[in-house]
């Protein structure tokens, strides 16, 4: 790393709410984004690094609730997601122990997804 790092561009938007994980597409032009808060997936279009655009997202609660995980594949067309839980589990109060007051003995499920990004 330089001695000297500097920010260049940055890009703020309501679908990027809980950005938690980054991955670099194909071509290089494009990252995907894992937008936990906001149970989505975005695009940014990043070949102007002083100007990073949202080029596109896909908002999912059901197979993106609270989405963490984010790869793309050595393809390059598809991106692979991971959330902690379901939608309509409640988050458990961490850690995890048996004994924890409270504890209601529910582990949360998790869910993993594929996104095809060619898909028609």
């Amino acid at each position: 790393m330089p001695a000297s790092p500097t920010i260049v561009g940055s890009l703020s938007d309501p679908g990027l709410r809980g950005a938690c994980r980054v991955r670099s597409g194909a071509s290089g032009k494009l990252i995907y984004v894992s937008a936990n808060f906001a149970n989505a997936i975005a695009a940014v279009d990043v070949s102007t690094p002083t100007a990073p655009r949202l080029v596109g997202s896909l908002t999912d609660r059901t197979h993106l609730s609270n989405v963490t995980g984010l790869d793309v594949s050595s393809s390059g067309r598809y991106i692979i997601t991971a959330s902690p839980r379901l939608a309509t589990e409640v988050p458990p109060t961490l850690p995890l122990y048996p004994f924890q007051l409270g504890f209601t003995g529910v582990v949360p499920t998790g869910t993993v997804a594929v996104i095809d990004l060619e898909a028609t």
